[in-house]
């Protein structure tokens, strides 16, 4: 196995399947659409904090590292209140650098082989980066 058959291997294709399966909210808290220009991913994300739980829809259009992605936040929602959406591209983003060690969500040491290729990190970050820009617009 290279290190590019590492960055897809069959938990992040599991991820990458709720990801591409996921679906925009009816009436979203909060929207947002980010997109890389350099590659063409275009992550939507949707939010709605109810009775002290937080509901995310998406719409993803990118590679599998990006869809990935966007399934680990679906899959973490209930888990993440609107602080947490603020920070944790931020948190992401220094794990996958190699600035922190702490994993701050599940499944999340399943990115680790993009730690070696900088280009696929911003597949990653991007609907981190959608979901921050969400909850910012309450600021």
């Amino acid at each position: 196995m290279t290190e590019l058959d590492s960055l897809y291997q069959k938990n992040i294709l599991a991820l990458a399947k709720i990801g591409q399966s996921s679906t925009r909210l009816e009436n979203p808290e909060f929207s947002a659409v980010v997109k890389n220009p350099v590659c063409g991913d275009q992550v939507t994300i949707d939010v709605s904090f109810l009775s002290g739980q937080t509901i995310i829809g998406a719409d993803v259009r990118g590679c599998a590292l990006c869809e990935a992605a966007t399934g680990l936040i679906l899959e973490s929602a209930h888990d993440i209140n609107r602080d947490q959406a603020k920070t944790l591209k931020d948190h992401v983003r220094a794990w996958l650098i190699g600035q922190s060690d702490h994993v701050h969500l599940d499944r999340l040491e399943n990115f680790a082989p993009v730690k070696v290729f900088d280009s696929r990190i911003d597949c990653v970050l991007l609907p981190f980066q959608a979901l921050a820009k969400c909850v910012e617009q309450d600021d």
